[in-house]
């Protein structure tokens, strides 16, 4: 057996010692109360959730019930695993030395504006969100843009995936990138607080919380740095940092492009969310904040380079390389490359290649994904689905689709608490994900700052398909690194 195995299985125990002890805690238990060499005492498991709960409330680690979307009046604690989660130290510093290599990739994808072009024109033809960004991204680039400066905020989202050694027969973890979010990235805030919670519960339970086990989390203070440095860059102590949820409407251009809100000037315009441009007047909006001097959180380029159909370019032999040329970045690309798995597009099924995956995505759906380019839980097909799926859809519903090759993660056991479902134990697997920011000038190419900082943790019921913290089986979760 593998070094990585018995460790695993130590801390599998570790969480069913922990368990035990919390189903025979009882304050009456004397003895438990004069022993100071473990911290659960005068604790059970249903203590340790409450004190868990009622610290997620305190410290905002709360959302708006879906039956209640609309009211401000009523929300609940977001989903989350009672302590964190064993991963392999291996990948998760895999995952962070990686981060800002992807983060200039991306930068380089989203200035290559016949890249995008080339490679999105049949997702758009099925797509009507991806249309509208290429036509608005046209728009402004024969134009000429008006600010050169590119903020990237990239959450990229990475699983373990398990095989075998061919030579020496031991388990071996490697880690592949799910997928690639820009601007409209969550989790920063929910990701600091479930660390400090997961640190919480554990010294509670009388367990390591070093840093060297959980690692520090400060995501929500590197958005804010990352903000400010991008607010001086623009230059103007009066203009303001923008948070656009709703009130598009507000906004006006003025005639040195300047984008306002009122009387202020704004220097950065930071979407919140990102709606269909299905309405005239969001559609509008958009393109008036992309023509103006203001900095975007993203770019509508930025909002291109991260469909996944061409994160399923990015993955071909050679396209890596087209935007890392030089000899000397060969250790880059493959240290991207090592993060790929497979995938592949649909947009030619009469291509040999194509007919061959199509062939046996049908034969072999449980080693298949198949993933639209549309942002958020619950699109995805899996199992059965996608053989009739591969069957029933025309040509061109085909181009807006990718097939993934699935990876193979490990579990361990937790708890999961959602708000009123009770409390879930079983095994999980954990998706885990990295944050950085990038300031870069699109026409001269130059990066000002690229830097990676932060992550953040979501687990699913080991066998579930859909995973998101509001839409599917998911909780917030961190790591306990072995």
């Amino acid at each position: 057996m593998s070094k990585t195995f018995w460790k695993l299985l130590f801390y599998a125990q570790c969480f069913t010692f922990l368990t035990k002890q919390f189903a025979d805690a009882s304050p009456t238990n004397e003895t438990d109360k004069n022993d100071k060499s473990t911290a659960v005492v005068d604790l059970n498991l249903e203590t340790l959730i409450d004190d868990a709960i009622h610290w997620a409330h305190i410290h905002g680690m709360v959302t708006r019930t879906k039956e209640n979307r609309l009211n401000p009046d009523i929300a609940a604690f977001l989903p989350f695993s009672l302590f964190p989660t064993p991963f392999p130290r291996v990948i998760f510093e895999q995952a962070q030395s990686v981060h800002t290599l992807m983060q200039l990739l991306y930068f380089r994808v989203s200035s290559d504006i016949e890249f995008l072009r080339e490679n999105l024109q049949s997702t758009a033809d099925t797509n009507e969100l991806v249309a509208d960004l290429l036509k608005i991204m046209n728009i402004v680039n024969e134009e000429g843009i008006k600010q050169p400066l590119n903020f990237i905020l990239m959450r990229s989202d990475y699983m373990s995936d398990m095989g075998k050694n061919d030579q020496t027969g031991e388990t071996e973890y490697g880690l592949k990138q799910i997928e690639v979010n820009i601007g409209q990235a969550g989790g920063f805030v929910n990701s600091a607080n479930i660390t400090k919670l997961h640190r919480r519960t554990m010294a509670l339970a009388g367990f390591d919380t070093s840093k060297e086990k959980m690692p520090d989390n400060p995501c929500d203070t590197m958005l804010i740095n990352a903000l400010v440095m991008a607010w001086k860059k623009f230059d103007d102590k009066d203009a303001i940092i923008l948070i656009v949820a709703a009130l598009f409407f507000m906004l006006t251009l003025g005639d040195d492009h300047s984008l306002r809100y009122g009387t202020q000037k704004v220097a950065i315009a930071f979407y919140r969310s990102l709606s269909s441009l299905r309405d005239e007047r969001i559609f509008n909006a958009r393109l008036m904040i992309e023509r103006s001097t203001a900095i975007k959180i993203p770019t509508v380029a930025n909002g291109l380079a991260s469909q996944k159909k061409i994160q399923q370019i990015l993955a071909k032999p050679g396209m890596v390389e087209r935007f890392f040329p030089h000899p000397n970045e060969a250790d880059k690309v493959a240290a991207i490359r090592k993060t790929f798995t497979g995938l592949y597009g649909l947009d030619d099924p009469d291509n040999e290649n194509t007919k061959r995956v199509i062939q046996d995505a049908i034969a072999h759906p449980d080693n298949y994904v198949m993933k639209p380019s549309r942002e958020g839980g619950g699109n995805n097909f899996w199992g059965d689905e996608i053989p009739k799926k591969l069957r029933e859809m025309s040509r061109a519903e085909l181009s807006g689709h990718i097939l993934m090759q699935k990876v193979h993660p490990f579990s361990a056991p937790n708890y999961m608490v959602r708000p009123n479902d009770g409390v879930q134990h079983g095994n999980v697997v954990t998706e885990l994900s990295t944050f950085g920011t990038l300031l870069g000038h699109v026409k001269t190419k130059a990066v000002l700052h690229n830097a990676q900082q932060g992550h953040y943790a979501r687990s699913k019921p080991e066998g579930a398909t859909e995973g998101g913290v509001y839409g599917g089986g998911g909780v917030v979760d961190s790591p306990f690194l072995f």
